[in-house]
């Protein structure tokens, strides 16, 4: 069968050719998904580009084939596989109308440009931007292309197979099932995000995350959670089309978007990669990292911008079983413009950060300490606006760190370092670890570990008998008496990788005789527990059934579980959980009934992912509060049980700030508040947190911690890089020193070249000013 312009066969194998050009290039090089949307972002989008580019050559065959009477079977499925890459065909061209006027330019300019490329012209174009006009082009009309071709090829087919009443069944379900698919799906989308965020019904919010999850939803929702101005795509997309008209409501917000992305997928969106269709735009103009720099969360992962070197150097003392790490790290941007490193660092149990320093010009310069909030100020002034290099250390929860270093200059390093003072009791020494970051950290990043001089692979280290300075003693640990534990689970899909039920029921199992355990399902403010039980015959039961996915907000259920009633027996309450974002997650509720009920049980977190952890963060200042990370489950079980029973001494301070003491060891307040050993330093950290918790004069205990160069939730450390800065917002990084021999930073530090420069013009200026005026009286 021939037409006017060639033969049918010829008409479908340039479709095809076109079609499967188009997506190669489109995937190599994302114009279109820059600029308007990505035609193969999902799984269903991808399967309908793959089914449109193949249809064609495969209706062709079937019509060769359907000759015959036998092919009647074959010519039916081939009519329903011609409608679904027609109702594909018809999206498409719904969504790229806006390109058509000018996709002629692209297929007249793209040779051009490809040949001018490839010969060396004058006018020497890159090959990549050759390439994109030539797929405007092939994207505008290979769908167009495509149509007509299968329409040519389902009337063929059509008279093949129009007596058959099972045929004409198969097209109209396969039809009405790709209409469902693909020009439904985004309206069933935007309904189900409104949904799950609006509904006050656990139940339902479920129903919707789980057909969001079956629709593949994942990145239209990422697409909606990056800030980017709305376009017709993105409209439809969000199911403003069709829930504009006929749900009356349009898309909810950006913030809306990345709370439903979360609790879909479990992956906070910040750390989920940015799309195509942002790249341009991010390129040009990158709003959310200018928003997020100089903010108070690690935010959006930036590629160029990486670790360059991680070195440790540990000083550990068998004796009094303490160790002081100092801790070099060095970020290299690779990219064209200035950077902020952003990280939190996870700190051992009872350690502190006592002292920090940035190298500016080659030169290692010391931390200023002050209030929190005075050193935020001037990294703020210093960092963002006048675009400096200042390095910012401060900390919400005692045990995670948050450090900030701008500008990382273009094609430049910058290198910070951290001393960590900590407990290395009976050898084991645990290290800080960067646990949630903005950089990239490849597998090539230098890292080592040398304790005294001698590269540290893990191992046990050596102790003596543990000599404690005066006014700190060791007590024996309390025996623990049957508790009873609530087990709180997130059945999000971070905990499920890591759950080890073997381990965690051994630990269950290790509480006193008379404990009791009873496990509930976080997911649901109501969800489903267990009852009180011996933990053998409840842990494997509970957990294998079930379904881990997806991210949890467990604020609901841990609020009903704090207001639990008193039992016969001390309660705690175990949180396993995955890391919870600042943005899908509020921790309000929950502090105000903890803040208001005072008998509600203790609460152990434990992290069992690395990430931000909110709800935690916000709970610091509650002494019933504990926050772990890791999959130590002993540690967690033997954690909750000690936490029940509060054991404090009104007459000592514990080790940490918090019951139960690190190790036993507690503190006198008469300890010796001048003394530079790690012990003294632990010791002062202790006092300032137990004051911090109960509501003690905060700006009393600011200067106490910052005297002390200690980095706590009420003190911070910034580095800036002159004289006049430090004044400026009086700060001064001699203050807590050692006295004696102690060489004055303030005074050596350079001035700015900018500032050098002008006063040596300046003196150029008046010696030319001052020998004029002496020629002329002269004369």
């Amino acid at each position: 069968m021939k037409t006017l312009f060639g033969t049918r066969r010829g008409w479908a194998a340039l479709s095809s050719f076109l079609m499967l050009a188009a997506l190669i290039t489109e995937r190599l090089t994302h114009p279109l998904a820059a600029t308007l949307f990505d035609v193969a972002s999902d799984f269903f989008s991808l399967l309908g580009v793959l089914t449109l580019t193949l249809a064609p050559l495969v209706l062709e065959w079937i019509l060769t084939r359907s000759l015959v009477v036998e092919s009647a079977e074959r010519a039916r499925w081939g009519r329903a596989l011609g409608a679904v890459a027609l109702c594909f065909a018809c999206l498409l061209h719904l969504m790229m109308w806006p390109i058509y006027c000018v996709a002629w330019g692209g297929l007249i300019a793209g040779p051009l440009m490809t040949f001018g490329s490839l010969t060396g012209a004058k006018y020497n174009p890159k090959l990549t931007e050759s390439l994109q006009l030539w797929l405007y082009g092939f994207l505008a009309y290979a769908p167009f292309v495509a149509s007509i071709v299968l329409l040519c090829q389902m009337a063929a087919l059509k008279h093949l197979t129009d007596s058959l009443a099972r045929s004409r069944r198969i097209y109209w379900l396969a039809l009405t099932g790709a209409f469902v698919v693909f020009l439904l799906r985004p309206a069933v989308i935007g309904y189900h995000v409104h949904q799950a965020v609006s509904t006050k019904s656990d139940g339902a919010r479920e129903k919707s995350l789980a057909l969001l999850r079956a629709f593949g939803a994942e990145y239209d929702l990422r697409v909606l959670a990056f800030r980017r101005p709305p376009t017709y795509a993105t409209f439809l997309a969000s199911g403003g089309v069709f829930g504009s008209e006929i749900f009356g409501r349009r898309w909810d917000s950006q913030d809306d978007a990345r709370k439903v992305y979360f609790l879909m997928t479990g992956t906070p969106f910040s750390k989920a990669p940015t799309p195509p269709i942002q790249k341009s735009l991010l390129d040009q103009n990158d709003q959310m990292r200018l928003e997020e720099t100089g903010g108070e969360r690690v935010g959006a992962t930036i590629t160029g911008l990486r670790l360059a070197l991680s070195e440790r150097t540990v000083r550990y003392s068998p004796k009094t079983q303490t160790a002081q790490t100092h801790w070099t790290l060095a970020f290299e941007n690779t990219t064209d413009e200035s950077q902020e490193a952003r990280a939190t660092i996870t700190l051992p149990e009872g350690a502190v950060v006592s002292d920090a320093w940035l190298w500016i010009n080659g030169e290692q310069r010391p931390a200023a300490f002050g209030g929190k909030a005075q050193v935020r100020a001037a990294y703020q002034e210093v960092a963002v606006v006048q675009r400096r290099d200042p390095l910012l250390v401060t900390c919400t929860d005692p045990r995670r760190v948050l450090i900030q270093c701008f500008p990382v200059l273009p094609k430049k390093t910058m290198q910070i370092r951290l001393q960590v003072t900590q407990t290395a009791l009976g050898g084991k020494l645990v290290p800080a670890q960067l646990t949630d970051i903005n950089f990239e950290q490849p597998k090539t990043t230098a890292e080592t570990t040398r304790v005294n001089d001698k590269p540290w692979s893990g191992e046990v280290l050596a102790v003596e008998t543990l000599a404690l300075p005066a006014g700190l003693v060791q007590k024996a640990t309390p025996t623990i008496l049957p508790t009873d534990v609530i087990v709180a689970v997130d059945s999000s899909a971070s905990v499920g990788a890591k759950i080890e039920i073997t381990k965690l029921t051994a630990a269950l199992n290790s509480l006193p005789t008379g404990s009791r355990v009873k496990f509930v399902d976080t997911r649901l403010a109501k969800g489903e527990e267990s009852a009180w039980t011996d933990a053998a015959q409840v842990t494997e039961t509970f957990l294998n059934s079930r379904r881990f996915v997806g991210g949890v907000d467990a604020v609901p259920a841990l609020k009903r579980l704090s207001q639990t009633e008193n039992t016969a027996h001390p309660t705690a309450i175990l949180w396993l959980h995955g890391p919870v974002p600042q943005e899908a997650v509020s921790p309000q509720p929950l502090l105000e009934v903890r803040s208001l009920h005072k008998n509600t049980p203790s609460l152990v977190g434990l992290l069992v992912t690395p990430g931000q952890d909110v709800v935690m963060d916000a709970l610091s200042t509650d002494k019933r509060i504990h926050t772990q990370e890791g999959t130590d489950w002993a540690g967690a079980v033997q954690r909750a049980a000690q936490a029940a029973q509060s054991t404090t001494d009104a007459r000592s301070i514990p080790l940490g700030g918090r019951e139960p003491a690190l190790g036993g060891i507690y503190l006198a307040p008469s300890t010796d508040a001048d003394s530079q050993t790690d012990w003294a330093r632990l010791a002062a950290t202790s006092r300032v947190l137990r004051a911090w918790y109960t509501g003690y004069d905060q700006d009393a205990l600011a200067k106490a911690a910052a005297r002390r160069r200690l980095i706590t939730p009420l003190s911070g450390a910034v580095v800036l890089e002159n004289k006049e800065q430090y004044e400026r917002h009086g700060l001064d990084p001699n203050n807590g020193q050692p006295k004696a021999g102690a060489p004055d930073v303030v005074s050596g530090l350079a001035p700015e070249p900018g500032t050098l420069a002008f006063f040596t013009l300046g003196s150029v200026i008046f010696g030319v000013r001052a020998r004029g005026r002496a020629s002329r009286l002269r004369s």
